[in-house]
């Protein structure tokens, strides 16, 4: 499955592959309908009674209760701000204007991979302008997450800390009611001191595939 995006660069925020912006409530509306249709076919853990499917919400700008401009489905290659992405050696990412000047506008295409999709979670400081503890995502395929790390080396960023996986979220699992801080203790593992947590093949399993875990060494992290 293709996904085709113009890369928008955001000073002190993101970089991202980004739908045009005409397509993003058409398509937020679409992805949500088409996660609702996974989960019902193989839930892998997801509980309609304790669990809602939604459509993702931008976290808030640093120190305000304003919530970053929505660019709809899209693939991040770098995030700044509050709760910023690490390049493999510990450096926060920074995203500059010069990276605009080198990035924003250029089309990308890259590959979902369908038939690979996960819970990624979502980082806990971002909870309260959420209220998204998971994402369901697509992974990239093999040779985009690839183009997804030439991308960074390109902006001078270097590749992800370990434990990320490029990806697409479609859609965000909340709970139902509202109470992320229990949700997170009875469904979420330890966070790691380092990197980022491996993906969830089920949600309420400790079980991460050894598989994925290397496939996702050096890329990046649900947002």
């Amino acid at each position: 499955m293709e996904f085709t995006g113009i890369v928008r660069v955001k000073p002190g925020n993101t970089v991202a592959i980004c739908q045009v912006a005409s397509q993003i409530e058409a398509s937020r509306q679409v992805a949500l309908q088409y996660t609702q249709g996974m989960l019902q076919e193989n839930p892998k853990g997801f509980d309609s009674a304790t669990m809602q499917s939604v459509k993702p919400v931008a976290p808030f700008k640093p120190g305000t209760k304003d919530h970053w401009e929505d660019v709809g489905l899209h693939v991040c290659v770098a995030v700044e701000g509050a709760t910023p992405w690490n390049a493999a050696d510990g450096t926060p990412d920074r995203v500059t204007e010069e990276m605009h000047k080198i990035m924003d506008g250029r089309e990308i295409t890259v590959v979902l991979d369908a038939n690979n999709w996960h819970y990624l979670e979502a980082n806990p400081l971002n909870d309260e302008a959420t209220k998204i503890v998971f994402y369901v995502a697509f992974a990239l395929d093999k040779a985009s997450a690839q183009k997804h790390t030439d991308l960074r080396m390109e902006l001078g960023l270097g590749p992800m800390s370990i434990g990320g996986l490029p990806h697409l979220s479609l859609a965000g699992i909340t709970p139902e009611d509202g109470d992320t801080v229990a949700f997170r203790k009875r469904f979420c593992r330890p966070r790691p001191t380092k990197g980022f947590p491996a993906p969830y093949l089920q949600l309420g399993s400790d079980t991460v595939e050894e598989a994925d875990l290397k496939e996702t060494d050096g890329n990046c992290a649900a947002s």
